[in-house]
């Protein structure tokens, strides 16, 4: 989804001529924007691998759900963006950082946070003394 490319690499993707003629990109004093179709019909078909995936699953309707969802949020986030490029892409890592846990986080408060530590002196310095 365009969240992913343009998240995961958003000045590879922004600058592709294809995604810049398809999404109707334009520059207009300084700012880069897209035109709201032709943004929203490229997401649309962003979705096709998807979508061909959802048929193979057992439960399609609630990955077409899914798909229903994610394509509304961008579009909303788009919007709210003014359809600025710069602004969108802020808003999509945004989001996307709120919606992911943080990974640097140990899922287990009893696990240290960086694992290569473990049982280096340092690591060990840091444990709780038992008592």
């Amino acid at each position: 989804m365009l969240a992913y490319y343009s998240v995961a690499a958003p000045q590879e993707f922004w600058s592709d001529p294809d995604v810049r003629w398809l999404a109707g990109v334009s520059e207009y004093q300084e700012n880069t924007y897209v035109n709201k179709e032709l943004f929203e019909e490229l997401l649309c078909w962003l979705q096709l691998p998807d979508l061909a995936k959802s048929g193979d699953d057992s439960q399609p309707s609630s990955n077409l759900e899914h798909i229903e969802r994610r394509l509304v949020d961008t579009f909303t986030t788009a919007q709210e963006a003014g359809y600025e490029v710069k602004k969108l892409i802020g808003l999509l890592e945004a989001e996307t950082l709120a919606s992911e846990p943080d990974s640097l986080a140990p899922a287990n408060p009893d696990e240290p946070a960086q694992p290569e530590l473990q049982g280096t002196d340092e690591w060990n310095a840091k444990q709780p003394t038992a008592r």
